[in-house]
């Protein structure tokens, strides 16, 4: 897509399944990425809450009602597909997540379907979680935040765009 629109390198934000995609966009083409946010990935399927696959599979059309998802016809196609994307176990190797070059900021809600502890895992994996006031501050970054599920942390717009546009631009936080 990047070629197709004649872009060289760009920064990349990405949410849940669409985080996912972004990370892979820096695995597979590291020199298309410059800077990357990934709101709540996940880089294998154990890094999900217990209860993860009971929820996605309870996932039916009737709970899309009220949105403009409900009045596609092909709903019930796509809900199924991605149940069965979302049921699939995965797991990326490690030293892939190790080798992702641009700066990221993960960003998780603190009651996420993806628990804390792949969070930190993934942070550490990309070089974070060291004693900044000895090492000097990582190039990555984690935001964890408080009383947020999983569908609330895209819902915090004001917090999401705050970071994002600290993290772009280089500041600390």
């Amino acid at each position: 897509l990047l070629d197709q629109l004649d872009i060289d390198v760009a920064d990349i934000l990405g949410y849940s399944m669409g985080a996912n995609v972004a990370m892979q966009v820096a695995i597979r083409h590291p020199e298309k990425v410059d800077q990357l946010i990934a709101a709540s990935p996940a880089y294998a399927s154990t890094g999900f809450a217990p209860g993860f696959e009971m929820m996605i599979a309870g996932i039916t059309p009737a709970m899309f009602a009220g949105t403009p998802m409900e009045a596609d016809p092909d709903l019930p196609v796509l809900i199924e597909k991605l149940k069965t994307l979302d049921l699939t176990p995965f797991a990326w190797p490690e030293t892939d997540i190790a080798a992702i070059a641009a700066p990221t900021l993960l960003i998780f809600g603190d009651s996420d379907i993806v628990t804390l502890d792949h969070a930190v895992r993934m942070f550490t994996l990309l070089g974070g979680g060291r004693n900044g006031d000895m090492d000097g501050l990582s190039q990555n970054r984690l935001a964890i935040f408080p009383a947020t599920t999983h569908t609330a942390v895209f819902l915090q717009t004001e917090l999401l765009l705050d970071l994002a546009e600290q993290f772009l631009s280089g500041e600390a936080f």
